[in-house]
């Protein structure tokens, strides 16, 4: 591709990016948490739903415009303008380019890390590892249908994501943030519910552990093709108010980065008393584990 994208490049950058599809293989697990937790991680105007529940996913996909990647996914249940659908908590993803789609065209918070889905017969595993600790693992085992290989039916949910940007000063963000309403329609090919473990840990740039999980549900593995369509667009909230969920969703924490001597003095001029000076997974907690019988 040539450095000013041609006529016929734009016009297919345009019919795709206005008519994305994917594919995916997923292993996921429902998990039972506290209206009061999601309350405290929801942006202005959205709100908890009736049942306090939420997702983590482990997956791998492939698109068109974005290519294959992996990433996992931990969402809550909540409410917005009269739909009920997910609030994504945290998204990490394998592939630089993904990254780049997600965050710029709909403001996913994805973030980079190592993702690996596998799949045995009836045993499925995956796992997400940022900065050498593992902080989610998802091991279960499936029922006998799996050779089968049935087609199942589908489900059609709503995902919340939010379009903002910071200024060049870094000091706020560029314009009022955006509510962007995706209506998403999986429709599975395999679809299997079974038994598992899940096990959590987190650091400061990764709170997983932070999560007031209760109890965790029937772990599923689904395949088949996800169409994710823009249904809806507005203006959420001042640019001043939704700005700590920004930094805290979009970007790692800054103090924990290890900076060299040259830069030391000037680091630690500027901290902020109370910020940690250890290099990122040097605060890693202990792991957490549930399992669905």
């Amino acid at each position: 591709m040539p450095f000013v994208a041609s006529p016929q490049q734009i016009r297919t950058f345009r019919q795709r990016v206005s008519n994305p599809s994917y594919s995916q293989e997923a292993i996921s697990v429902e998990f039972i948490t506290t209206r009061d937790f999601i309350a405290s991680v929801l942006p202005p105007t959205l709100k908890p739903a009736e049942l306090s529940t939420g997702i983590i996913s482990v997956s791998s996909w492939e698109s068109n415009v974005c290519g294959s990647f992996s990433l996992s996914s931990i969402s809550v249940r909540c409410t917005c303008d009269g739909l009920e659908g997910y609030w994504v908590l945290h998204l990490i993803v394998d592939e630089s380019f993904a990254i780049t789609w997600g965050r710029e065209t709909w403001g996913e918070v994805k973030k980079q890390g190592m993702v690996k889905l596998s799949s045995h017969e009836r045993k499925k595993s995956g796992y997400m590892e940022r900065d050498g600790l593992r902080l989610i693992e998802i091991e279960a085992e499936f029922d006998a249908s799996f050779c089968q290989q049935s087609p199942a039916d589908g489900m059609e949910w709503f995902d919340f994501e939010v379009k903002a940007f910071p200024n060049s000063l870094g000091t706020g963000l560029h314009t009022a943030p955006q509510l962007i309403v995706l209506q998403v329609t999986d429709d599975y090919t395999v679809h299997l519910t079974g038994s598992g473990r899940l096990t959590l840990r987190g650091t400061e740039s990764d709170p997983l552990h932070d999560i007031p999980i209760a109890s965790v549900g029937t772990f599923t593995y689904c395949r088949g093709p996800s169409r994710w369509c823009v249904v809806g667009e507005r203006a959420l909230c001042p640019p001043e108010e939704y700005f700590p969920y920004f930094v805290a969703r979009h970007y790692d924490n800054v103090a924990d980065f290890p900076v060299g001597k040259g830069m030391s003095c000037i680091c630690d001029m500027n901290r902020i008393e109370g910020e940690g000076k250890g290099g990122k997974g040097d605060n890693a907690s202990a792991l957490r584990s549930w399992t669905s019988t």
